[in-house]
């Protein structure tokens, strides 16, 4: 596993990105306790992912399929070589995947992206 960098993920999202990984994931909040970086939410969020794996992999395919992870990425997750890989590489895709939907959700508060309405 390669140390990874987080500079696309302002820290004021990380309590925004912790209650979903708390309410979406089955996270334990007691893991993200205390001060928060983006490392600690990662590494909550991959031992999560690796029992997942083990004992309901079913219920993670599934959710990767809700959270719109593509079937290629997925699959390139589950082809590493180790059990803590794999959760560390799915981890990677859901942790991007959720930030991705926090950009989005503050983009359109703020007046950034203008909702498409019908009719025009």
């Amino acid at each position: 596993m390669t140390n990874e960098r987080f500079d696309d993920y302002p820290d004021d999202w990380l309590p925004e990105a912790s209650e979903t990984l708390v309410r979406n994931w089955g996270v334990p909040v007691e893991a993200l306790d205390g001060p928060s970086d983006w490392d600690r939410v990662l590494h909550a969020l991959t031992e999560r992912v690796g029992y997942l794996l083990t004992h309901r992999p079913e219920k993670l395919a599934t959710a990767m399929y809700l959270l719109d992870i593509s079937e290629a990425e997925f699959a390139k997750a589950l082809d590493q070589p180790s059990h803590a890989d794999r959760a560390h590489a799915l981890a990677l895709a859901i942790l991007h995947r959720e930030t991705q939907k926090i950009r989005t959700r503050r983009a359109y508060a703020s007046g950034r992206l203008e909702r498409k309405t019908g009719g025009d």
